[in-house]
């Protein structure tokens, strides 16, 4: 196999995980993409309409050198536990509600408050609120 086709026939298994490149057609020019797994969550900044890139990334310590989506990755996701530490901190994991019994809000069983609980009860509130005054408009 060529290199060339080698790098082509690479590339897709690595992005396919992360989604599409976000649609160039969003009339918002100035904005924090944020996706919320089970386990993590996935930050991505645009600005004046065009994502944050990145030339490459490493993968087992290994260097992968292609240009794609500047995506940084936090270690809490929508299943992960919120708790209050010692000093009354509040904290959020690492310790997950996994898939079984999963966040409360599910409804299988869950009973240690996570993301996704807090989500569920916020909402609504949030729905209330006048945020989008505040947003960038064309």
């Amino acid at each position: 196999m060529r290199a060339s086709t080698s790098t082509r026939c690479c590339q897709a298994p690595l992005l396919a995980s992360w989604g599409p490149a976000p649609d160039r057609t969003i009339r918002l020019q100035n904005l924090i993409t944020l996706d919320i797994g089970g386990t993590s969550t996935d930050v991505c900044v645009v600005t004046a309409g065009a994502p944050q890139l990145t030339r490459g990334f490493s993968s087992d310590s290994l260097p992968i050198r292609i240009p794609l989506l500047d995506i940084n990755t936090i270690g809490a996701g929508g299943g992960s536990i919120v708790w209050i530490d010692d000093g009354g901190m509040l904290r959020v994991g690492p310790q997950s509600a996994s898939a079984d019994p999963g966040p409360s809000a599910n409804g299988r069983g869950g009973t240690e408050p996570t993301l996704t609980d807090a989500h569920v009860i916020v909402a609504p509130c949030a729905r209330s609120l006048s945020w989008r005054a505040h947003a960038d408009r064309p």
